[in-house]
C-alpha cells in the first residue's frame, strides 16, 4: 500500500477536497477542486467497521485515499497538507464514541486539516445531479440498498429523520445482506422439505462449489464470516428471478415491500411531504427492475427520482460545503 506521508501537497492557492464513500463491499474516494470538478478517484475493498474489522476498514480509507489523491496530483508537489477539508460517508458507524473515533483516525492520517463523518445515506443527498430535487418537492430522501440498507430524509427546513441501518443483526431489511441471507433460509428449508425451491438450490451449490447442504451450512455459519459475503448472493435471486423463478420473485417482493416501508416510515416523521428521493447502494444502482418494485410499494410516490451511482462525490460536495444544513440544497 501507497504511503500517505509520500502523497504530494497543493498549495492554499489550489483547495482540493476529498469524498469518501465507506460500504460494506467496497470503499470509494474521490478528489474534487473548489468548483466541484472531479480530479481524482481510488478504490479498495470494504470499509465499514462491522463489516472487515477496524484495521482492515481504516487501511481500506486510507488506500482509496492515496489512489485518488495520487490521481489527482499528477506529480504536483507543495508545501502543506494535499487537502482543504475530507468527509466521508460510513456505514454502520452509528454513536459518538465511533464517530470520534474514525475522525482521529482520519486526523492522524495528515491529508487534510477538517475532517467529517456522516452516514452512508447522508452523503446520498448531495451526490445527485445539481437541482435535482423537484421543484415542488419540500425533503429529500435517500435510500441506501447495498450490502446493508438505511433511509434518511431531510426537509427543506432542515429537519432530519432515518429509518433502518441498525446492522445486519437486528436489521438491514430489502439489502444484498438480507437477500442473500432469505436465500441461504430458504436453500434449507428445500433441504427440509419444507419449500421446494429446487432451481436455487443448485444455484447456490453451484455458486459456493459445495457437495451439499452440510458443508455449505459448515462454511456459511462460521464466526468469521462477514456480511458483504453473503451479499455476493444477491445476484443468483435476481437471475433466477429473471428467469421466472417464483420463489426468487417471492424474496425480491419481500425486499421491496421493506425497502418502501423504510421510505414511508421517514416521511411520517417528516409530515409526510412532497420529496426527491436519491437511491443509492449496488443493489438499487444496478438493478432496474427492483428498483421499479420498491416504487411501486411505497405509499406515497416521490415527486423525481434520482439515482446516485458516485455516492462519494456528495461526500466530497460536503466537505466542500462545510456544513451539513446545504446538503438539501444540492
Amino acid at each position: 500500500m501507497s504511503r500517505l506521508s509520500a502523497a504530494p501537497n497543493l498549495t492554499r492557492k489550489e483547495p482540493w477536497f476529498a469524498g469518501v464513500d465507506g460500504g460494506g463491499t467496497k470503499t470509494i474516494a474521490v478528489v474534487i477542486d473548489g468548483k466541484g470538478r472531479l480530479l481524482g478517484r481510488g478504490e479498495a475493498g470494504p470499509g465499514n467497521v462491522h463489516v472487515a474489522g477496524w484495521r482492515h476498514a481504516t487501511g481500506a480509507v486510507k488506500q482509496a485515499l492515496v489512489e485518488a489523491i495520487a490521481m489527482a496530483s499528477a506529480g504536483k508537489r507543495s508545501a502543506g497538507m494535499p487537502l482543504q477539508s475530507m468527509c466521508i460517508g460510513m456505514a454502520g458507524l452509528d454513536g459518538t464514541r465511533n464517530v470520534r473515533r474514525f475522525e482521529a483516525f482520519l486526523r492522524g492520517l495528515r491529508v487534510a486539516p477538517k475532517v467529517r463523518v456522516v452516514t452512508d445515506a447522508e452523503i446520498l443527498l448531495a451526490a445527485g445531479p445539481n437541482h435535482a430535487r423537484s421543484r415542488k418537492a419540500t425533503a429529500t430522501l435517500a435510500l441506501v440498498s447495498g450490502t446493508g440498507s438505511i433511509c434518511w430524509g431531510q426537509s427543506a427546513s432542515g429537519q432530519t429523520a432515518r429509518a433502518g441501518g441498525w446492522g445486519h443483526v437486528v436489521g438491514d431489511e430489502g439489502s444484498g445482506y438480507a437477500l442473500g441471507l432469505a436465500a441461504l433460509r430458504t436453500f434449507f428449508e428445500t433441504e427440509d422439505g419444507r419449500k421446494n425451491a429446487t432451481r436455487l438450490q443448485r444455484a447456490l451449490l453451484k455458486q459456493l462449489h459445495f457437495p451439499d447442504a452440510v458443508s455449505l451450512m459448515v462454511h456459511m455459519t462460521r464466526p468469521e464470516r462477514r456480511k458483504d459475503e453473503f451479499a455476493t448472493l444477491a445476484p443468483i435471486v435476481f437471475a433466477l428471478a429473471k428467469r421466472g423463478d417464483g420463489e426468487c420473485q417471492s424474496l425480491l417482493a419481500a425486499a421491496a415491500s421493506e425497502l418502501a416501508a423504510l421510505v414511508d416510515a421517514v416521511l411520517r416523521r417528516l409530515g409526510n411531504p412532497v420529496y426527491t428521493l436519491v437511491l443509492g447502494g449496488g443493489v438499487l444502482a444496478n438493478e432496474a427492475a427492483f428498483r421499479k418494485q420498491v416504487l411501486r410499494a411505497c405509499g406515497r410516490k416521490p415527486g423525481r427520482i434520482v439515482i446516485a451511482r458516485v455516492p462519494a462525490l456528495g461526500a466530497a460536495r460536503l466537505a466542500l460545503a462545510g456544513a451539513s444544513s446545504q446538503v438539501a440544497d444540492f
